[in-house]
């Protein structure tokens, strides 16, 4: 008691928190001020023992005392103390059940307009068909480029390029202030945003030159200056539309955001041609290059794809089927 009395005749109390403390019954943070220095701190107290902490439940209770002693000095500190992390902790733990409801809701919805995408072009099967039909007549005619931006950009052809797009008119760039008169164009998907189609000829080659195998996979198939012409024009689309994206809403509601280029050129109906675009395309991460042997490959497994769905689907599911023309 007499060091306790030494002390308290060096110093002023401030002010006394008692701590309750699980299972160690309690303890007293007294703020004090040193009467000859006129310094102020905390100082902790049980009777006049010293005391172990083996609890996380005690080593909270302590820190919240200490941190009302260090309040009421008018001490400023981050507020670190367990219950504000744990606050956080609680917080972050809700936004990931949050997160995860909104997941769940993204994959319900995305396969419900997927299921829904397919059932409408499940009924245009036949109309499919005869485009398939048209685009092998069309690629052993020779015809102009502007010939196959047209027919390509047509709304009952666009379905050619990917069936995640929308029935909605194309916005050329030329409708955007490009100021050359190329037939390029935005497409909306069903997401409601916008990629970039730069049209070409299936005459324009895409590599150049002899196969040599003893170069590397790189340099079998040099690039032609068609294809780099494309892929240079087609960056230069993705860099502005990016940078100019509320620009371009604004003008025409185009809702632009990371959107991805695709150029539709050239054939590959050789291995050689097949292994140089898989090559290129491997080392391009938003833009595809698509052959028009690919756009009709692809044309023709959607379709293959579709019609296995609808027979796999009971009768009551499936609805009237229509059968070959």
């Amino acid at each position: 008691m007499s060091e306790f009395l030494s002390w308290k005749d060096a110093n002023d109390i401030l002010f006394i928190i008692k701590v309750e403390l699980p299972k160690t019954s309690w303890i007293h943070i007294v703020g004090a001020r040193n009467k000859e220095t006129g310094e102020e701190y905390l100082r902790l107290r049980k009777f006049r023992q010293n005391f172990n902490l083996k609890t996380p439940e005690q080593y909270s209770e302590i820190v919240d005392g200490l941190a009302e002693g260090a309040k009421n000095l008018g001490w400023e500190m981050a507020e670190v103390g367990h219950r504000s992390i744990f606050k956080e902790i609680e917080e972050l733990e809700r936004l990931k059940r949050l997160n995860r409801i909104q997941k769940g809701r993204i994959r319900r919805l995305t396969a419900s307009i997927s299921g829904l995408v397919e059932k409408r072009l499940a009924i245009e099967i036949p109309q499919f068909r005869k485009d398939l039909q048209d685009l092998k007549r069309r690629l052993r005619r020779t015809l102009s480029e502007r010939d196959w931006q047209e027919w390509l950009a047509a709304s009952n052809h666009r379905w050619l390029l990917g069936p995640e797009y929308s029935d909605t008119q194309p916005v050329t760039m030329k409708e955007l202030g490009w100021a050359d008169t190329r037939f390029d164009f935005f497409l909306q998907r069903y997401d409601t945003f916008y990629d970039i189609v730069e049209l070409k000829s299936p005459d324009s080659p895409l590599f150049v030159g002899e196969q040599d195998a003893q170069r590397s996979p790189s340099r079998k198939s040099p690039m032609s200056a068609a294809l780099k012409d494309a892929i240079s024009q087609t960056i230069e689309y993705l860099e502005v539309s990016q940078i100019s994206s509320s620009v371009y809403l604004r003008l025409k509601n185009i809702l632009v955001h990371k959107p991805k280029g695709m150029i539709a050129m050239g054939r590959t109906r050789t291995r050689r041609e097949k292994e140089g675009l898989k090559t290129v395309n491997a080392y391009l991460h938003a833009i595809e290059i698509l052959s028009y042997d690919d756009i009709l490959e692809r044309g023709e497994q959607l379709v293959k794809k579709i019609e296995l769905r609808r027979a796999a689907q009971p009768a009551n599911e499936s609805g009237p089927r229509t059968g070959s023309p």
